[in-house]
């Protein structure tokens, strides 16, 4: 077991080796590879579990100014879901804490919708509904997450959801109201503009909204540009429904997005909702529970010098050391080749991201908050880590992460008017001059293969991201409340992401 003493040492040598990229450092049973996040309160840093070579996240946090480490490392022990990223070890010294966490093979959920624009209802129901039992279980547990957000939720490469940073949860009991203030404001519900306390469930039910709306219409529900209009806004709770969305769809996000917290529905009530049938088979399967071992996995860590007497121990205790750790990823790696709906299941579509040159691995807008733990396209390593026979291809993301400006959102307006072109594309008669009926089944045939040749263009716009010249180019002119009537917003909003949320003490 390592001390404190190592600990310690092996921070030193990473602090004093983290500007040189080059060197590993090794910290208990991990090897870091490099940084993939950075906050306010610690770095996140891509690791290796040496005895399994499983990749992990490993969040190193600052004890000192940090009011709300003990409710997150008690948050992470205590959660077990599939949908919900989760912890394999924590270890401690004088002034830092490292949780070892799971990572995930895939992007959040803001990157997906900045390449797509938004999700169609099928595929918003799968993740959705996977998003919900995850805060449905934190719920049961007593859990408020107050920080559900699009870039806390992680989509891995078979379409499985992972809700992570929980950062400002906290414990709540039945009918208490919570004072702290914090959050994304686009995520904000009524009763938190009030600063009157709030009930933490009933915010996290909001928040889901917000996340589903966003899906669906690939744009914020409410986008005022400054606090006072921003309030106004949420407290009427008005927002605009398009006329593709389903009825069923419409029905669930106003019920989602109730301005009165007491009406508001509980998380059970939301998921008898018509619009989430038949969804059972999105859920990957539960974890193994810890008080019962499976024996085959003893047998494998005994072959690793691991006694099954201790192995036992540190799962009924809990303690979350060394031995659970290495439990729990052997368990976890079972569990992903073992997982039948992940096979079922597609990955979530969408151009993959484009390959960074070799040496940006240590640009700083790469670095982000401590809220995208295992986040991958945000994880870059070294050309030499690249080149090894298991390392991470180093791809880029956007450093930006709000919504409000991106140029893929069109109002509603524009929305109805692109589905109206599109439908509305009859063939023009032949002309009274024609020469012969031979020159109007030309001009008919000319037409038919320019329209095969817009689709392939569109199709290509669509699945091809690094080619310059499939660009769209559109001579339409946005309206106002899409650019800079938002740019206070988004700057508030990007401020927030530095401390994983905007907090008020």
């Amino acid at each position: 077991m390592i001390t404190i003493e190592e600990l310690e040492k092996a921070l030193k040598v990473l602090e004093t080796r983290a500007t040189k990229g080059s060197d590993l450092v090794v910290i208990g049973q991990y090897k870091i590879l490099g940084i993939i996040g950075e906050g306010s309160f610690g770095t996140v840093h891509l690791a290796r579990h040496i005895p399994t070579e499983q990749l992990v996240a490993v969040k190193i946090l600052e004890k000192i100014d940090n009011p709300l480490l003990d409710s997150e490392i008690d948050i992470a022990k205590s959660l077990d879901h599939p949908c919900v990223v989760r912890t394999f070890e924590v270890l401690e010294t004088t002034d830092k804490v490292f949780l070892v966490m799971e990572y995930v093979h895939g992007r959040d959920l803001l990157h997906h919708l900045q390449e797509s624009r938004r999700m169609r209802e099928d595929e918003a129901r799968a993740v959705f509904h996977q998003l919900l039992r995850a805060v449905q279980h934190c719920h049961e547990n007593g859990i408020a997450h107050r920080d559900i957000k699009l870039e806390n939720v992680l989509i891995d490469l078979c379409g499985r959801v992972k809700l992570c940073d929980f950062g400002l949860g906290t414990r709540f009991t039945p009918g208490q109201k919570l004072e702290v203030q914090c959050g994304s404001l686009p995520f904000w519900a009524p009763e938190q503009f009030l600063e009157e306390g709030y009930y933490g469930d009933k915010v996290d039910v909001w928040s889901l909204g917000v996340v589903l709306y966003t899906m669906l219409m690939g744009q914020f529900p409410f986008r005022g540009r400054t606090w006072s209009r921003l309030q106004a806004q949420v407290s009427k709770g008005n927002f605009i429904l398009r006329r593709y969305l389903s009825e069923e769809s419409k029905s669930l996000l106003a019920l989602l997005l109730t301005t009165d917290p007491e009406h508001r529905p509980s998380l059970a009530r939301v998921l008898r909702h018509p619009w989430l049938r038949n969804t059972q088979a999105h859920l990957p399967p539960r974890h193994t529970p810890l008080y019962q071992p499976d024996p085959d996995l003893i047998k494998v860590m005994t072959f690793w010098g691991f006694k099954p007497n201790q192995v036992w121990e540190a799962l009924m205790g809990r303690r979350f050391d060394a031995t659970m750790a290495t439990y729990l990823i052997i368990a976890a790696q079972r569990e992903q080749r073992s997982d039948p709906t992940g096979q079922m299941r597609h990955p979530i579509p969408g151009p993959p991201p484009c390959p960074s040159p070799a040496g940006a691995w240590m640009c700083t807008n790469l670095r982000k908050s401590t809220s995208l733990p295992t986040r991958h396209p945000a994880s870059c390593l070294p050309a030499e880590l690249q080149a090894q026979k298991d390392g991470i291809k180093c791809t880029t993301s956007t450093s930006t992460l709000c919504l409000l400006s991106a140029p893929w959102i069109q109002s509603p307006k524009e929305e109805e008017e692109e589905e109206e072109g599109c439908n509305s594309s009859p063939l023009q008669p032949a002309a009274a001059n024609s020469s012969s009926p031979d020159t109007a089944a030309t001009q008919d045939d000319s037409r038919g293969w320019r329209k095969i040749k817009g689709r392939i263009i569109r199709v290509l716009q669509v699945c091809c991201c690094c080619l310059p010249f499939l660009k769209r180019r559109s001579g339409r002119v946005h309206p106002a409340t899409g650019d800079a009537s938002t740019t206070h917003l988004q700057s508030m909003y990007v401020s927030t992401e530095l401390g994983s949320g905007f907090c008020l003490i």
